[in-house]
């Protein structure tokens, strides 16, 4: 699965091979042997979109929904190990939202006079 950032939802992407090996693990499946892209609401989590949409009609059912919701799972665990952090000499410093760690370059800008810039990425 593969997890992807688009602004107000996110994406995950279950590969052909996830999909072919989720259906020999679920008996009578008729989801087509194909990727296939789940679209989640950030906010709420509630799934907008599937693509791509020749497919649509066809993933319906509960196996469609049970592989959403690993999908979903996978997506929500991704997002979970993002952070906010800055980076003074090598190191970073995260914080758990753009409001913290503002406040954070803020008051390090008064105390030192140095300029930093803040950056969303993976906790690594």
């Amino acid at each position: 699965m593969r997890y992807y950032d688009n602004g107000s939802l996110f994406s995950v992407t279950v590969t052909r091979r996830e999909v072919a090996a989720f259906n020999r693990s679920w008996p009578c499946s008729s989801l087509p042997e194909r990727a296939i892209t789940f679209q989640y609401d950030k906010r709420n989590g509630d799934l907008v979109d599937i693509l791509p949409y020749s497919i649509a009609g066809k993933v319906d059912g509960p196996e469609a929904m049970a592989l959403a919701g690993d999908a979903e799972k996978y997506g929500q665990a991704h997002r979970a190990r993002r952070a906010f952090y800055i980076e003074i000499h090598g190191k970073r410093r995260y914080y758990a939202d753009r409001l913290t760690v503002g406040r954070a370059v803020a008051a390090l800008f008064r105390a030192t006079g140095i300029v930093a810039g803040i950056f969303e990425g993976d906790r690594s």
